[in-house]
């Protein structure tokens, strides 16, 4: 790159200095440090010739070329910028529905509770978590299900489901897992909770489920009284996988159910 040097007198040095200074701060609002705009920069420098015409014009002229340079970078740094936004915001936008998809995904529609899937998941957290993280399972089951589906109908079977679950919502911590496991059977996790508590929270449960007083709308025809029978497990030291504390609390779910219903029966530990 060459630039042909004169000698100019003080005042045009001056001059000079101020319009450079001037163009070096246009060309730096442009926010450009990419090896392309130095290059364009380069480029336009290196065509200037000093020539017999009047010096100022041909330094005017550079400037002009420089910020002309200047402000088509600038003008592609803001078009790539608001196509980065953009493209950010799809992103952002598919993450989210990714993760409503993914939350859909463990969630029973008709309770809003975990199903299976989302049971599972907080399993295998629990598992991972190792030694630390003894936990209890319930098994609840709605006593004489089929009874109140066959005399008032399937509309009244998924509301009493609905009204039992958030029963047995009202009734856990923040950290706990309410499952709808199938029917009308539900599953609780209760992380860092041994016999004793759960067994607390299975009688709390069985209580606020049998003082529900529920009535069809159509006619106001009183609902029977409800009752649940619940299973207590918790982990115990040789288990290799929460299959074997679910099965030990349906065994006692099994025994509710043989002693009378409407009680709550734990494993042994």
């Amino acid at each position: 790159m060459r630039i042909d040097v004169i000698p100019i007198s003080d005042p045009l040095a001056d001059a000079l200095q101020e319009l450079l200074a001037a163009v070096a701060a246009h060309i730096s609002s442009a926010r450009r440090s990419t090896d392309e705009f130095n290059d364009e920069v380069e480029q336009v420098v290196a065509g200037i010739r000093i020539s017999p015409r009047p010096l100022q014009d041909a330094l005017l002229d550079a400037a002009r070329s420089l910020i002309r340079a200047a402000e088509a970078s600038r003008a592609r740094t803001d078009a790539l910028q608001t196509q980065l936004r953009a493209a950010m915001a799809d992103a952002e936008r598919l993450r989210r529905e990714l993760e409503e998809q993914r939350q859909a995904a463990m969630i029973d529609p008709l309770t809003a509770l975990l199903n299976r899937r989302g049971m599972e998941i907080k399993f295998e957290a629990l598992m991972q978590a190792g030694a630390s993280a003894a936990f209890s399972v319930l098994m609840v089951d709605i006593d004489h299900f089929k009874g109140i589906n066959d005399a008032f109908g399937h509309p009244v079977g998924d509301s009493v489901i609905c009204h039992v679950a958030q029963a047995i919502r009202g009734c856990i911590r923040g950290n706990d897992h309410a499952v709808r496991y199938g029917g009308e059977e539900f599953l609780v996790i209760l992380p860092e909770t041994g016999g004793d508590g759960a067994a607390t929270v299975a009688e709390a449960i069985r209580a606020k489920v049998s003082g529900l007083r529920l009535v069809r709308r159509r006619d106001n025809r009183m609902l029977p009284a409800l009752t649940v029978s619940i299973g207590v497990a918790s982990l115990r030291d040789g288990d290799a996988d929460p299959d074997a504390v679910v099965h030990r609390a349906d065994d006692a779910l099994y025994r509710s159910k043989q002693e009378g219903r409407n009680r709550v029966t734990r494993a042994a530990p």
